[in-house]
């Protein structure tokens, strides 16, 4: 060994570094060959690639099928743009097609629309309320796996190429209920342990439950009569518990208003507790609000009231506007990051509504530098403090002006 160094000693420096990189490009092969892939972080721009030498990486990448345990590889030459096109399957015209073509003729009206893995594939699929002259339908569009994890040689290609599959199968299922699908919703509301679809007409008297399997199929619509027209109907998770997916509805009966909370049983939807409302409830939305698990925020008359999951006792907030729609969010700087509500206003106006202690001051440099070393030290952030019921009420922080005014109903 030590004649070998002062033999390099001898050596030119050309020669000598002409060694080295000779042994780091053998050292680089060695490496690549062991692990089947190469990858290589580029900090500046990367050069341009002519026409004809993407013409001729294109047919490499055709001509890799049969790669074997090489895989597939797509080219990428930046900064070059890649054009997306979604290609659908071949013969298929619309996605309606299983329905038939009476169902295309009838000219169905959408109505509603929720997401959910309706067969268990980790891909999220949709349900579609259509209205029908026969009552109404669900249309099931079911995501489709290989638009996000590919699975066959020929997508990797096409992916190659720009050519992107379809986010949803281009056969939807349909399934027919009998009255207008107005409201939709997705929880577990049936024996077996996979998502279920309910779904209601407004101004109707029963709730529809479609048991799902867990594979994309769902049973006949099961009924649940309401004493009074359902105004609103929304499910989510509704305090701590494994089992707590609740469906809450806004029931109008004989001048008088009220809330439903919903659960399942053993013998299907069961009626938990009822609430009175002044006005009919428009808007139900499920959300964190500082209690031990998610409460539920009502709409009704334009007024906010709040369903505590740790006291199931219902809070009407006081808030200086008459609201026509709402939803929840984190919309604003908060150094108390608690859930906030915005509300639209008739004149078309949006209103963000906070709790009391609402603090949009920005972090100072020595207030990141602490949560930086907590984040790297594995501790919880030491800003921020655990969230609370907002015990000192709510207020409107910031107001949007209108864009476009519309008038009530529309």
């Amino acid at each position: 060994m030590s004649r070998c160094l002062s033999s390099l000693r001898r050596v030119p420096v050309r020669v000598s570094s002409a060694i080295i990189l000779v042994m780091v490009i053998v050292l680089s092969s060695l490496t690549s060959s062991a692990f089947g892939a190469r990858i290589a972080y580029v900090k500046s721009a990367p050069p341009k690639v002519s026409p004809a030498k993407m013409a001729s990486i294109k047919v490499a990448a055709q001509s890799s099928q049969g790669a074997g345990s090489q895989g597939q590889r797509i080219w990428l030459a930046e900064p070059q743009s890649l054009q997306v096109t979604h290609v659908p399957a071949a013969g298929v015209q619309n996605l309606l097609a299983p329905a038939g073509p009476d169902f295309v003729a009838s000219q169905p009206q959408p109505l509603s629309m929720i997401n959910g893995d309706f067969d268990g594939d980790g891909i999220e699929d949709l349900a579609v309320g259509y209205a029908t002259p026969g009552g109404g339908a669900i249309v099931l569009h079911r995501g489709n796996l290989d638009a996000f994890a590919p699975q066959s040689q020929e997508s990797w290609i096409a992916i190659g190429q720009g050519r992107f599959p379809q986010p949803f199968l281009a056969e939807a299922q349909v399934v027919n209920v009998p009255i207008r699908p107005d409201f939709i919703a997705v929880g577990n509301f049936s024996s077996q342990a996979s998502l279920d679809l309910v779904v209601a007409s407004r101004n109707g008297n029963t709730l529809y439950v479609l048991a799902g399997d867990g594979q994309g199929n769902f049973a006949a619509p099961q009924g649940f009569s309401v004493s009074g027209g359902i105004t609103a109907l929304a499910a989510g998770q509704f305090g701590n518990r494994s089992n707590s997916t609740r469906l809450m509805i806004g029931v109008r009966q004989q001048g008088t208003f009220s809330l439903w909370v919903l659960g399942k049983s053993l013998g299907g939807l069961k009626a938990l507790a009822t609430y009175p409302l002044g006005a009919p409830a428009t808007t139900i939305a499920f959300g964190d609000f500082g209690d031990s698990g998610p409460d539920a925020a009502i709409l009704a008359g334009g007024q906010v009231s709040l369903l505590h999951s740790s006291s199931m006792q219902l809070e009407t907030l006081s808030l200086p506007v008459s609201a026509s729609a709402m939803t929840l969010g984190w919309f604003i700087f908060d150094r108390n990051p608690d859930i906030q509500i915005a509300l639209l206003t008739s004149d078309g106006s949006i209103h963000i509504a906070a709790h009391n202690e609402f603090d949009p001051r920005p972090r100072t440099n020595d207030e990141m530098r602490a949560i930086r070393q907590a984040v790297l030290s594995g501790e919880p952030n030491p800003l921020v403090p655990r969230r609370l019921v907002a015990t000192n009420g709510w207020r409107i922080v910031e107001s949007i002006p209108s864009v476009a005014p519309f008038s009530p109903g529309q």
